[in-house]
């Protein structure tokens, strides 16, 4: 059973991830923030993270929710198959930005768990077709508004928001395959439909079905689902060290520690890369004609990784020019292996065979990409990771100092949030 020290780690983690990421974004995805200050709109008292502007608290929580998704380093909730850091701290940063950091963390746990439960009811099959940040998300938006509002969740006005959440989303994979500028989107959409759906229920609540009763029962009385062994849905999240599409990780980690093997790519006669079905299929794309697309082709990230090493923001948008990276590109096949995909999303595998022309064959396994359950990182990684983002976008990065206190929320913030590198501190996971 997991301790309520524990419990408050996993909390910070969200929380300092998703502040991060969406703070650096402005200075390494400028469109997006274009986007973000378009939909603010006027003056308010929220801040837009990472940049010098405040808006009123639901086009705040828009922007914040684009700004978070926006650079493909936000965190991920395997079995909801949810970006859930990107939707249910932006909103949480909005609506609970006068309260208790106590609070606020409390409406973080709920909404994580809302994720859960309407990806695990919407199931794999869901994902197939359709972006769960933007369908499942909605629920998470809705248990934050309906949370975070006078009556603290009433459970007839929650158990209607999260149905009409759920009935109003949206989020087709086409649109997402042919510009991935506006995956971003899909966590605003979750945001918007929400946080109408909580408010349209908490001013009158609908008769909707019993579908979701015992996920009502669980975000109003805070007890684990006994099916997963008394854990909350939050303990299953996972945090990116890559920049890149979370299939792509398992992959890029196993070319990685190749790549030393590899030092140009014409001794390379063939790169064979296998993977789950959901890696194959969604991160599948060719030859990238952008930073956006570089992030989701797999082909390319293997060769970035063979070439060059860690893939980082630096190194993606300097490999598309990059004429070994396109030799190795042209040598790699990706398949879809079905054992990986019938282990797919608890372990999310990689294999790579190298044939050399020598006649030579290199080989590297990855079960679970770093960050994920199986290789759960700790408060002092997150903090690592926010650290080196700060370093990229110059300031304006917020950061998680290793303590939480009980004042409000925007008090808080202004304490723990440095515009330069954030501070280290201890923690277990």
């Amino acid at each position: 059973m997991i301790t309520p020290r524990e419990k408050r780690w996993r909390r910070r983690k969200a929380l300092a991830d998703t502040l991060a990421v969406a703070a650096a974004a402005p200075r390494l995805n400028p469109q997006a923030a274009r986007l973000a200050l378009s939909i603010a709109g006027q003056r308010g008292a929220v801040p837009i993270l990472g940049l010098a502007e405040a808006a009123p608290p639901l086009e705040a929580a828009l922007a914040n929710a684009i700004l978070a998704h926006s650079i493909e380093y936000d965190d991920w909730l395997p079995p909801a198959y949810v970006h859930a850091g990107s939707i249910v701290v932006p909103l949480t940063l909005s609506l609970a930005f006068e309260k208790p950091l106590s609070e606020a963390l409390r409406l973080i746990v709920a909404g994580y768990e809302a994720a859960y439960q309407a990806g695990a009811l919407l199931g794999r099959g869901h994902y197939e077709r359709w972006h769960s940040t933007a369908t499942a998300g909605a629920a998470a938006a809705a248990a934050v508004t309906a949370l975070s509002s006078p009556g603290n969740g009433d459970p007839a006005a929650l158990s209607s928001a999260l149905c009409l959440a759920l009935n109003y989303a949206g989020g087709f994979w086409s649109a997402l395959r042919t510009e991935p500028f506006y995956k971003p989107l899909s966590p605003a959409n979750a945001v918007a439909t929400g946080y109408l759906a909580a408010k349209a229920a908490l001013e009158r609540p609908s008769n909707c079905s019993d579908a979701l009763r015992e996920v009502v029962h669980l975000l109003v009385s805070e007890s684990p689902a006994p099916s997963r062994g008394g854990e909350p849905g939050i303990l299953f999240n996972e945090y990116k060290f890559y920049p890149t599409c979370r299939h792509t990780h398992s992959a890029i980690e196993a070319a990685e520690r190749l790549s030393g093997r590899v030092p140009t790519p014409d001794i390379v006669s063939s790169v064979e890369v296998r993977v789950f079905g959901e890696a194959a299929r969604v991160a599948g794309l060719g030859w990238p004609r952008s930073l956006e697309e570089a992030r989701f082709s797999l082909r390319f990230l293997v060769a970035v990784a063979l070439a060059r090493g860690t893939p980082s923001f630096e190194s993606l948008r300097e490999a598309i020019g990059d004429p070994r990276v396109r030799a190795l590109f042209e040598k790699t096949r990706v398949a879809e292996d079905p054992e990986f995909t019938r282990q797919y999303p608890e372990r999310q595998p990689a294999f790579i065979r190298i044939r050399l022309e020598s006649g030579d064959v290199l080989e590297q396994y990855i079960p679970a990409p770093k960050g994920s359950r199986m290789r759960r990182p700790s408060l002092e990684d997150i903090l690592g990771k926010a650290s080196r983002l700060a370093q990229l976008a110059g300031g304006h990065v917020y950061a998680i100092a290793n303590r939480v206190g009980d004042a409000p929320l925007h008090s808080t913030i202004k304490d723990l949030i440095e515009e330069t590198n954030c501070e280290g501190g201890k923690g277990g996971t």
